[in-house]
Order: structure tokens, then C-alpha cells, then sequence
């Protein structure tokens, strides 16, 4: 319940009224209110525009009825049509009672010579999801799960994860802390402390300070004077370290740590943690300028719908996902993860003599979500 009256200023009530149209996403900062009829509003002095709807969506007063752009423009869908998201929470409920086999595609394993089949990563559909106004969109699959948080970034993902990790190893294990031999039984053995709160290092701070150097600004990381410089570095220094030569920090983490602030070329705005020197979670702020994924977009072959997805105004996104393959090594004291897949990748001892078939072997290898 928006008024020139109520607002810091009258002046800045008309600006940011001509600035507005329906469909984009705003943040208020409000006093609570009552209308004349005593329902419970909110009455802003200030709004604040965060993400622009670049189509004009139909009135509600007529809604969005025409089935084909009904079902190719979800979003919209879900955005105009209560009814429908009722139908999709219920079709969420049924899922989450009854498991699902995902359709497979077909990835060819160079080191096992094979054929393996593998699920199709519905990420392009979570963002629809997510533009449409559900909120909170996850996936948990046999060996690793994600989700998408709208109106959160990359830092509330941080604090969601020390909390969710710590509390899950305490209730598995009854403690904090577990015993960990990344080279086998007769190997040297770690003890991994999940302890909140997390180490947190800042990715480029910490590099200087291992190195001695002062680094190029973030920005310049993708040239090749600044490749030439990582390279003499580890090389001055006897570091064994494959490109990106960021790597080198993954190799000091031994406790839970979130390393953070990546530069632009790699992939700003996130946090990746590491136990052991091994990555088991990542997560980032999504990109949400219309104009920017536009520009990123526009020579792929499915730029129309993400460029019209985007358009339509996407929140503030953060998106989180988890191996859990990884994080079942180290709760096990299992340093090979063949140890912790019930069916794992195996090379056939006679392909010739099995008489397997891509259609046998899909039955066999196709994986299931929820």
C-alpha cells in the first residue's frame, strides 16, 4: 500500500513510480499497516528496484490462458495462475513419495571404453522455477544433490552449509570430530574436525600471503601476463600445481574450509569448501542482469528461451550443490569412492564374452532422482 504521503519524499515517490511496472521484483523497507477494510499491509517510505520485468505481463483481471505459451512459458504461468502452482505442489508431494527414474543420455568413458548412461541436469528448468515465483527449488539425487534459494547469495549459503555439514556429522557419528586416511589404513591419518564455524579464506589474500607477491587486480587474471606470473611463481618455488595455479590452496585445507572471493574468470561471487584437500560443496550468487546474460547467451543455441527467461525478471539467486559420494568417503574412512557406490563404474572383464548391450547396460547403469 504504496502512497506520496507515506514516502520519504514525494519527489522520489514519482520517480520510482514511473521507474516501476508489473512483473518486477522490488525491496521495501515498510512500517506495518492496516487498510480502511482492517486488512494487515505494509506501507513503504522507500522501494528499491531489484530485478526489471522487460515484458509486460497480462492483467490478472484475464489471466494467461492460452495453453501453448502456457506450457513453453512456465514462468509466466506460474507467475499469473495460482491454481497451477497448487497442482505442482501436489505433484511434488507425489514425487517425493514415489521415486522416479530419470531419462539417460548416452556419455562415451574413454578409460573403461564404454558406453555409460547418464541423468540430464534439469538446471535450465530450476531457473524457470525459481522465475516463476517458487522460491526455493532442490534436487537430491543417488550421488549428489543441489538447490536453488531466490532472495539469498552466496555468504547466507556459507552459514546454511557450516550448519547443515557440522549438525549431519555430529547426528551420524556422535561427534565433531572423525578420523580420516586419505592413502588407506596403513597411511598417514588425518583428523578432520567439523567443528563450526568453518575456516574461511579469501582466495587471492591468501595466495600473496603464501607466495610473497603482490598479484595483479582480479580483473587482469584472465591474460597471459598474469598466466606467466602464477607460472614462474610455482615454478620459482617448486610448487606442484596444474592450471588454474589457484589449486595450490586447495592442498593447505585439511579442516573444513570455504575458500572464497574467486576472481571474474573462474567464477565470482562464490565460496567452494574442501576437506582433505578434496572439494565436496560449492555454491555462488547467480548472474540475474537481463542485459549481462544476454550478452552471455546470445551465441548458444538455447539463447532465446534464456534471454526470454531472464527478461522476465530473475531474483536474487544463490545456487548450492553437494558430491555425496565424497562427503560418505570421509564419515567412512574410505579413501577409494568405489568403496562408497553401490553400483560403481566397473571395466567388463570380456566385453565379448558378457554379449552387453548399450540397452542391457542402460538398465544397469541409469540413474534414479528424487
Amino acid at each position: 500500500m504504496a502512497n506520496s504521503r507515506n514516502y520519504k519524499s514525494e519527489e522520489e515517490f514519482i520517480h520510482i513510480s514511473d521507474k516501476l511496472c508489473r512483473g518486477d521484483i522490488i525491496g521495501v523497507q515498510e512500517n506495518p499497516g492496516k487498510t480502511k477494510k482492517g486488512e494487515l499491509s505494509i506501507i513503504p517510505y522507500e522501494i528499491t528496484l531489484l530485478s526489471p520485468c522487460l515484458h509486460m505481463l497480462p492483467h490478472l483481471h484475464f489471466g494467461l490462458k492460452d495453453k501453448e505459451t502456457r506450457y513453453r512459458q512456465r514462468y509466466f504461468d506460474l507467475i499469473l495462475n495460482d491454481f497451477v502452482r497448487q497442482k505442482f505442489i501436489i505433484h511434488s508431494k507425489i514425487i517425493t513419495y514415489i521415486r522416479t527414474v530419470a531419462k539417460p543420455f548416452i556419455t562415451y568413458h574413454n578409460e573403461l571404453d564404454m558406453n555409460l548412461y547418464m541423468r540430464i541436469a534439469p538446471e535450465l528448468y530450476h531457473k524457470i522455477l525459481v522465475v516463476g515465483g517458487i522460491d526455493c527449488v532442490y534436487k537430491i539425487g543417488l550421488h549428489h544433490c543441489e538447490f536453488f534459494m531466490a532472495y539469498a547469495d552466496y555468504h547466507d549459503l556459507i552459514e546454511i552449509t557450516e550448519k547443515m555439514i557440522s549438525g549431519m556429522v555430529k547426528h551420524i557419528t556422535g561427534s565433531y570430530k572423525v578420523m580420516y586416511h586419505p592413502d588407506g589404513p596403513e597411511g598417514e591419518a588425518y583428523e578432520i574436525d567439523f567443528t563450526p564455524c568453518f575456516r574461511r579464506i579469501s582466495m587471492v589474500e591468501k595466495l600473496e600471503k603464501a607466495f610473497g607477491v603482490k598479484l595483479p587486480e582480479t580483473k587482469l587474471f584472465e591474460t597471459e601476463e598474469t598466466h606467466k606470473i602464477l607460472d614462474d611463481i610455482c615454478l620459482a618455488r617448486a610448487v606442484e600445481c596444474p592450471p588454474p595455479r589457484t589449486m595450490f590452496l586447495e592442498t593447505t585445507c585439511i579442516n573444513p574450509t570455504f575458500i572464497c572471493d574467486h576472481p571474474q574468470i573462474m567464477s565470482p561471487l562464490c565460496f567452494e569448501l574442501f576437506v582433505v584437500k578434496k572439494e565436496i560443496c560449492n555454491a555462488y550468487t547467480e548472474l540475474n542482469d537481463p542485459v549481462q546474460q544476454r550478452q552471455l547467451f546470445e551465441e548458444q543455441a538455447k539463447m532465446r528461451t534464456s534471454a526470454l527467461l531472464w527478461n522476465t525478471g530473475y531474483p536474487l539467486t544463490a545456487r548450492w550443490s553437494m558430491g555425496i559420494d565424497h562427503v560418505t568417503m570421509f564419515l567412512t574412512d574410505s579413501n577409494n569412492i568405489k568403496e562408497v557406490l553401490l553400483f560403481p563404474a566397473m571395466k567388463p572383464e570380456d566385453k565379448k564374452k558378457s554379449g552387453a548391450t548399450p540397452e542391457t547396460l542402460q538398465s544397469m547403469t541409469a540413474g534414479t532422482s528424487v
